[in-house]
């Protein structure tokens, strides 16, 4: 079962895209360079930007769960690497997001 690992691997990329993403939003946020599009996470920061770390990071982690469970469980090889690959292109594209903004910005 030489898969796991790589699944592993790719999930916990995207945990610390998730993770780097959500340190960059506030940061961004608070200069004033970027503003929050997903309008339920704005909601959150606007609320207290403490919750917005912990949902967006608690969102990534239950994600990271279920399809790690999912694979082991049932092991449907081909819907959970399209998942996280598509994770992995979509924080991939946020992540050279924020660095446009920053080298913009700064």
């Amino acid at each position: 079962m030489q898969k796991i690992p790589r699944i592993r691997n790719l999930l916990f990329f995207v945990l610390f895209a998730s993770v780097i993403d959500s340190l960059l939003t506030d940061f961004g946020l608070r200069l004033g360079a970027i503003a929050e599009t997903n309008p339920l996470m704005k909601m959150v920061y606007d609320h207290s930007p403490a919750n917005f770390y912990f949902w967006k990071i608690t969102i990534t982690v239950l994600a990271f769960i279920f399809l790690y469970v999912l694979y082991r469980k049932h092991n449907i090889t081909p819907v959970i690497y399209f998942a996280i690959y598509g994770c992995c292109l979509i924080y991939a594209a946020i992540l050279v997001f924020h660095g446009v903004w920053l080298i913009l910005y700064l």
